[in-house]
């Protein structure tokens, strides 16, 4: 028995000895083959050709956990022989290890990472804040209490009635960049000096006794743009103290595609009143004429040669018509904003042409009342002081009255026939050569249908864009 039992104890010890020589070698060639699997080495082969296949390692994030397969083949031998099967209590120790050791690398490499990914980014050094130099502000400005309006005159902008966010008038100098934008404001004599608001037209063919002073046509619009600023403001319930060349600033950016100046004017508003509202304007006339004197050298001789419409505007201005009804378009303050002598060249013709279509559409009777009050008794005798006009009256196949029927009808032919074949007048020419022959056509056409309360139905002010 004790013989047995000493042949059993030395067996089960030879056995253990065994099982601790295959696990250290197992162990070896299992490391050894993940070792070089990491470094991207190739798998080596056998003698027999075959690749030895390597042990698989799969991680799962979640459970960071290393699986290795328990089959006989991830303990396969290199060199064409086959290793002692691993016992499962080996491969379940290697587990127990291989988990411990992945969960610390794993551990610290996300740490890492996750250092190296949310890391701040470096502060970027604050570049200096940059500082808009202040308008410059007047010597009445500066005086305690005091209130400006600044008003602006501009086709593209509102006006604005409050005193409040109103902008400072610059200091008294010829010239000065506007920081909001990229216009230069000068003073109202400076700029026309350098920018005439008036020019001497001679028309082709025309006779030196129709050669007038008129309006440039970048003017048209500023004029109109401060009559417009002054009629809103009164529409608010306000008035300006006082419009002068003093207080009344030009801008513009004479690099533009357009030449578009703009007036503002820099003075202080109150409650509006009947006589207030009527000074306006009559101060606004004189600084249009003051504007036509500074910009010629010769002012006497410019004011006695200017065209007909714009005297008549200007003597308008002087005993403004502040009629109200119960349509605005037929009030005086609507003829002075929307007079034709502001209208631009090109439509002049569109406008008459209207005008002749309105009073055609009407009543018989009402048309001659309107055509009997044009103009130029004697128009003919315009007319034949010029070829095209001369040719248009005798050669062309419609026949003319003397009666201002005919008038009116000579001129809506005229109009709508500018040019002919191998003419060498352009359309501008022939309308250029009309306003200075008749230029108080459409003036006088103007009042005639206000006074008929047929102005409504023209819709003037669309003509001015």
């Amino acid at each position: 028995m004790e013989g047995a039992r000493g042949r059993r104890g030395g067996g089960v010890a030879r056995s253990a000895a065994e099982d601790g020589v295959r696990h250290h070698q197992a162990r070896a060639r299992f490391f050894s083959k993940v070792g070089d699997a990491d470094r991207g080495a190739q798998p080596r082969r056998r003698r027999g050709g075959g690749v030895a296949p390597l042990a698989s390692l799969s991680i799962s994030e979640s459970h960071r956990e290393v699986c290795i397969p328990s089959s006989s083949a991830a303990v396969e031998g290199t060199a064409g022989e086959t290793s002692p099967p691993v016992s499962d209590a080996a491969l379940e120790v290697w587990r127990r290890w291989l988990r411990a050791s992945t969960r610390r690398s794993l551990s610290s490499f996300m740490d890492q990472a996750s250092s190296e990914t949310h890391a701040p980014p470096p502060t970027p050094r604050p570049s200096p804040p940059r500082v808009l130099p202040p308008p410059p502000l007047s010597a009445a400005r500066r005086a305690k209490g005091c209130r400006t309006a600044a008003s602006s005159a501009s086709l593209s902008r509102n006006y604005s009635t409050s005193s409040t966010n109103s902008q400072s008038p610059p200091e008294p100098r010829d010239s000065c960049r506007d920081d909001r934008s990229l216009d230069i404001w000068y003073t109202a004599k400076e700029f026309v000096k350098k920018y005439p608001v008036v020019l001497f037209a001679q028309p082709t063919d025309t006779h030196s006794q129709f050669h007038r002073w008129v309006y440039q046509e970048w003017f048209k619009p500023t004029v109109r743009s401060l009559l417009k600023c002054v009629s809103d403001h009164h529409a608010s319930n306000l008035e300006f103290q006082e419009i002068t060349t003093e207080n009344v600033k030009i801008f513009c950016n004479a690099d533009a595609p357009q030449f578009i100046p703009r007036i503002k004017i820099y003075c202080e508003t109150r409650k509006a009143t009947y006589e207030g509202r009527k000074q306006n304007f009559v101060q606004t006339g004189e600084l249009i004429t003051e504007l036509i004197k500074s910009s010629v050298d010769n002012p006497t001789e410019v004011l006695d040669l200017l065209s007909e419409d714009i005297k008549d505007k200007l003597s308008m201005l002087k005993n403004p018509d502040l009629s109200h009804d119960a349509d605005p378009r037929q009030c005086g303050v609507y003829i002075l904003v929307n007079h034709p002598s502001m209208l631009r060249r090109e439509m002049q013709s569109p406008f008459y042409l209207a005008c002749y279509d309105l009073l055609m559409s009407v009543d018989k009777r009402i048309a001659n009342r309107a055509f009997r009050k044009l103009p130029y008794k004697n128009w003919q005798s315009r007319a034949l002081q010029h070829p095209l006009l001369k040719d248009h009256l005798i050669n062309r196949r419609s026949s003319y009255g003397r009666d201002k029927y005919h008038q009116a009808r000579y001129h809506r032919n005229v109009a709508s026939h500018k040019t002919s074949w191998k003419s060498k007048y352009k359309a501008e020419e022939v309308d250029e050569i009309i306003h200075h022959h008749f230029p108080m056509i459409l003036t006088r056409l103007m009042k005639v249908l206000s006074k008929m309360k047929l102005l409504i139905r023209l819709t003037l002010h669309n003509f001015f864009g």
